[in-house]
């Protein structure tokens, strides 16, 4: 067979087709099959100078690649496909791979992504288990509040709060501004109206609500304990707690219901007008929070009969009938905030 001239492609030392999946050997292969229109396996070895084997290795990999086709017959020739046809069909099939490249990609993404977003949620999230270790993590956080110490306080209380005279007087002391949201039926518990009284005379900001949806404390408006349900039997008290901005919605919670919590007030020494005795205004509160009368009693230090003997007074200082109609009157008079 006589020489032909070589093309620049077919005498480069690397492959200009590399990037479709073809290898130097199997393009230069080809682009000789190209030049000659069609060869026999035998003169084809001879051109490429290849043993006939692994001629034979070459074009059986071109012809999977779709780039070269064979004849009928005992000594079949192979013919290539149309140079234009064959890079738009290998094209394709590395679109195809590329495409599957992205996806794997875009599932690796997502792992890393949830990975990276599980390990952020657990600096942003603790959970402390067990009544020894939820009253250390409360009193440590107690000790390093700065500013402002919120709460709610629930029934039934069992976990230390701003309802507990030590932290909260410790607080004060330092100058930290303590705000507690009362739920009702905390003041039925035995020695919660004596406390309650000691927190508010104390400078504790108090206040109270029918009902709160948990028991909860937010520190300096970062840093919040919230009780959570482990779904275990006999599972030990636990609770989470959150770092802003986990924290966020829960001092947006508790800045709402404190809009809507009745007021409650200590300083028994103060007189508030020449009519009614700070006591009388302690227990026109108590009224207005909807607490019982045994609970009223229990806050005051006094027995039920005394609370309504107190409460007759009162309607008869104001011309009154009811409690309803006291209320209203003890209002406008000022005894009560608006």
């Amino acid at each position: 067979m006589a020489e032909l001239r070589q093309s620049p492609l077919a005498s480069s030392s690397t492959s200009s087709f590399d990037v479709l999946g073809l290898s130097t050997a199997e393009e230069r292969a080809y682009l000789e099959l190209v030049r000659r229109g069609s060869e026999t396996l035998r003169s084809a070895a001879e051109v490429l100078g290849l043993p006939e084997d692994d001629a034979a290795r070459i074009f059986a990999g071109l012809e999977d690649k779709g780039l070269i086709s064979r004849t009928a017959g005992p000594d079949p020739r192979m013919r290539p496909t149309p140079p234009a046809h064959a890079v738009s069909v290998l094209a394709m099939e590395v679109e195809q791979r590329l495409q599957r490249a992205r996806i794997a990609a875009s599932t690796l993404a997502s792992e890393w992504k949830l990975k990276h977003h599980e390990a952020a949620v657990d600096d942003l999230v603790e959970l402390v288990s067990g009544v020894d270790s939820l009253t250390r993590r409360v009193e440590s956080l107690a000790r390093q509040v700065e500013t402002e110490f919120m709460g709610f306080v629930a029934a039934p209380v069992y976990l230390a709060g701003p309802a507990n005279i030590d932290l909260t007087l410790e607080m004060l002391s330092r100058g930290v501004r303590t705000r507690a949201i009362y739920e009702r039926a905390v003041f039925d518990a035995p020695g919660a109206p004596e406390t309650i009284r000691r927190c508010a005379e104390a400078g504790e900001e108090a206040r109270v609500i029918d009902r709160l949806p948990s028991k909860l404390l937010i520190i300096d408006g970062r840093t919040a304990l919230l009780p959570v349900e482990l779904g275990e039997v006999d599972a030990p008290p636990s609770a989470a707690i959150l770092h802003s901005p986990l924290a966020d919605n829960l001092v947006a919670l508790f800045e709402e219901l404190w809009r809507r919590a009745v007021p409650l007030t200590g300083g028994v020494e103060e007189t508030v007008s020449d009519d009614v005795s700070a006591d009388d205004r302690r227990l026109l509160e108590y009224l207005v929070a909807g607490l019982s009368d045994d609970a009223i009693a229990r806050q005051l230090g006094i027995s039920r009969r005394t609370l309504h003997r107190r409460l007759r007074q009162l309607m008869d200082l104001t011309g009154t009938d009811s409690r309803v109609q006291l209320v209203w009157r003890a209002t406008a008079r000022g005894w009560l905030p608006t």
